[in-house]
């Protein structure tokens, strides 16, 4: 990792490297612990294989014959994304600093972290809407994003007719709780979170101030007390994990916000690597630069629901 002509000593590389990697697996990205790691994803890219539902029916019948079905399912093809830092350049000068540049806690260690959780973050957020891949043998046939896996803009409490567009309302998400359910997910034994701006909790807020005696006015107060205690798990309505980001894509004033299952998306697991060079073409300063690899993959549709709101 370093360049011996240059004298960089190989202590300081190496360390930087150590404990950069070490709080990878201790930061608390947004997104960042929003699926289920796949140990065996090794490669660049990697085929999953989803069963359709295997059916058992009642038969009290004595022997018989024996009725099977060739397995079928659908394939869904994930590729791994390259992600760089921009690279961080000191005065020949500052060499003196190198011990205090590689500690866990120096400035520029936590700027680089920062980062890559910011581009984590963006790689789910996009594997999130995006079309996704599978289909036949070589796997790369788009499957477009269900369009009844969308919660209009508009949307209202349930028996009234669509109304103008809003930020996150409380009626959305009871509306992605009864889409889940139709779909035969239980709830129970999925961990369901949502992904929304702090506008959007802004807002939720709001309602419930103006509805204080409503049941779930009360239940939206509750959530927001136990967060306010630094419960940063509790569920709202009983039901969702909340994730803030203020990285959601907004497209004509209208910001997409999702709820989903955790065992709806695929991760590969952290890839990074840090580089420091002397570059002699620039008065031999130090260069620090990282690069990583990382995938993120949308492999359940029916697990995804998409919550766009305005932007206040």
């Amino acid at each position: 990792m370093a360049d011996p002509t240059y004298t960089l000593p190989e202590h300081f590389p190496r360390t930087f490297q150590t404990n950069f990697s070490h709080a990878i697996q201790q930061m608390d990205a947004r997104l960042k612990d929003a699926g289920v790691q796949v140990a065996d994803w090794r490669g660049k890219e990697h085929v999953f294989r989803n069963l359709d539902t295997n059916t058992w029916s009642i038969n009290n019948t004595r022997f018989g014959s024996t009725n099977a079905r060739e397995v079928e399912g659908s394939f869904r093809k994930a590729y791994k994304q390259k992600i760089e830092a921009e690279a961080i350049k000191f005065d020949q000068w500052d060499e003196e600093y190198l011990a205090q540049i590689v500690l866990p806690k120096s400035e520029v260690q936590q700027a680089m972290l920062y980062g890559y959780e910011r581009a984590l973050d963006d790689l789910w957020i996009a594997a999130a809407g995006a079309d996704a891949l599978g289909g036949p043998d070589p796997y790369i046939t788009p499957i477009t994003f269900p369009t009844d896996q969308i919660v209009p803009v508009n949307y209202v409490k349930p028996g009234a007719a669509l109304g103008s567009n809003t930020g996150m309302t409380i009626w959305k998400l009871m509306e992605a709780k009864r889409r889940f359910e139709n779909l035969n997910l239980n709830l129970d034994r999925e961990e369901v979170l949502l992904a929304m701006s702090p506008d959007d909790e802004l807002f939720i807020m709001l309602q419930a101030e103006s509805a204080p005696n409503e049941l779930w006015a009360k239940m939206v107060t509750s959530w927001y007390d136990q967060r306010a205690a630094g419960n940063k798990d509790a569920k709202l309505l009983g039901i969702f994990k909340v994730r803030t980001s203020t990285r959601l894509a907004v497209s004509s004033g209208v910001r997409t916000c999702y709820a989903f299952c955790r065992s709806g998306f695929v991760l590969s697991k952290d890839e990074v690597r840090i580089k420091m060079d002397v570059l002699p073409t620039e008065k031999h300063c130090l260069q620090i630069a990282g690069y990583g690899m990382k995938g993120i993959a949308r492999r359940y549709d029916e697990k995804v629901i998409k919550l766009p709101c305005t932007v206040l």
